[in-house]
């Protein structure tokens, strides 16, 4: 009996075997939310909030392996848990943290990573009235990013004014935010078991619909490219599943797939580049793998990578993190309870040339729009490049110096300083001349 085997470049993707000291190790990670992933990372970066008093984020270097030590440099300044973070896409070196302390709050990380707590933050975002859960980056604009509170508002926020643009009133709590590929829609799925989508710069609600029938959170993840939105969840039978939307019409999944029975959280994260959707249940030991079909009508099962320690949290981390000379079409992090994991997928190949067909054009380190643009009305896709480019130095931060992030009251400031030293120039000036 014949039957169809599914062209894909990514059906026998695989998780290299790496040794235990080749993790971060001694990692005293605090219990976050249970619908957060309570990890976070970026190319040269992996941030785990502290367990210990106040609000910490340790900020490890990618490169660092083995055990960190008694003594972790940290970002300091909260009062209370720090329960997510984003890393700015368009610089490694800046994150956004939200904390329990009803504040967010904007780093600067500098060069070669932490040396020493870092107890000044560039900016501190004040509005909310309950714990914040959630934080994005805009994957399009620079400067802006978005948040979610148990005060059951969602805050649009524009980081050189270190003020909130828009607040918008959502019926329930935010549990996920995720951004469109235009950035001018967000979906979110709420504690009331409802996802919505929502229009951040108009502040309006647009489409609403309950995927699930389960009393546990679900989560929801836009597919950019393919214009679809992938939503995890349970039934009321503790069955996990997967379900794909098109944003145009919700009133029917595209396609729905069982995952197994269990009773952790699934915590989607979705590769825009190879449209590989990789899931990490909570107190699971494996990543499961699903590629999106090249018309986003369908979905299906690839493979998946299995550990030894359960898992309390796990990020995808960018393209240009892995190794792509060695065929690395991600990197993932898993938090256990004393470590960061690192689990690098590859695809089989024989030869050690750089592999052009599994590496389609990645997201650039430039962002495409200004916050002013975005705020304006203005519509973009991200800004892309090719890896193969990227790997050899173009299109990376590396190629322009840095800019320097001065927020608006910083920038008054220094007026200030500089209008008063004017006047004590101008009355020495007056008294030399009487």
């Amino acid at each position: 009996m014949s039957h169809f085997v599914r062209s894909s470049k990514y059906r026998n993707v695989y998780a290299e075997a790496r040794k235990n000291e080749n993790n971060h190790l001694g990692v005293k990670a605090n219990n976050g939310t249970p619908e957060g992933h309570n990890l976070g990372g970026n190319r040269k970066f992996v941030g785990v909030s502290w367990s210990g008093g106040g609000g910490s984020l340790a900020v490890i270097n990618n490169e660092q392996e083995g055990r960190l030590g008694t003594n972790v440099p940290m970002l300091k300044g909260h009062r209370g848990p720090i329960l997510d973070w984003s890393f700015n896409p368009f610089d490694d070196h800046q994150v956004v943290t939200a904390s329990d302390d009803c504040t967010l709050k904007f780093w600067e990380i500098p060069e070669g990573g932490l040396k020493e707590d870092v107890t000044e933050a560039l900016v501190s975002l004040e509005g909310h009235q309950k714990r914040v859960n959630v934080v994005v980056s805009h994957k399009v604009a620079s400067g802006i990013v978005t948040s979610s509170s148990h005060d059951k508002t969602v805050k649009i926020w524009d980081l050189a004014a270190a003020s909130a643009t828009q607040t918008i009133e959502v019926p329930d709590v935010s549990l996920s935010l995720s951004y469109n590929l235009q950035g001018n829609s967000f979906v979110t799925s709420c504690k009331d078991k409802t996802t919505r989508i929502i229009d951040p710069r108009a502040g309006t609600i647009g489409l609403e619909w309950q995927p699930y029938d389960g009393s546990k959170p679900a989560k929801s993840v836009w597919a950019g490219r393919k214009d679809k939105i992938i939503c995890t969840g349970f039934t009321r039978q503790s069955e996990r599943v997967i379900k794909l939307y098109d944003p145009r019409n919700t009133a029917e999944a595209v396609k729905e797939l069982a995952v197994d029975v269990g009773a952790g959280l699934l915590m989607p994260m979705y590769c825009e580049d190879t449209s590989v959707l990789f899931i990490a249940g909570k107190g699971d030991t494996s990543v499961k793998f699903f590629e999106l079909a090249p018309d986003g009508s369908d979905m299906f099962f690839l493979n998946q990578a299995a550990a030894t320690k359960p898992q309390k949290g796990a990020c995808l981390l960018p393209k240009m993190a892995g190794d792509v000379m060695k065929h690395e079409i991600a990197r993932i992090c898993r938090l256990t309870d004393s470590a960061v994991e690192v689990m690098p997928l590859h695809v089989p190949r024989k030869s050690t040339d750089f592999q052009e067909d599994i590496f389609p054009d990645t997201f650039s380190s430039e962002a495409a729009l200004t916050s002013e643009q975005w705020l304006g009305g203005t519509d973009a896709e991200p800004k892309t490049m090719s890896v193969k480019a990227a790997l050899e130095g173009a299109g990376l931060e590396t190629q322009t110096p840095r800019k320097a992030f001065k927020s608006v009251l910083q920038l008054q400031k220094e007026l200030d300083e500089k209008d008063k030293r004017i006047a004590e120039l101008e009355a020495e000036l007056a008294a030399l001349k009487a």
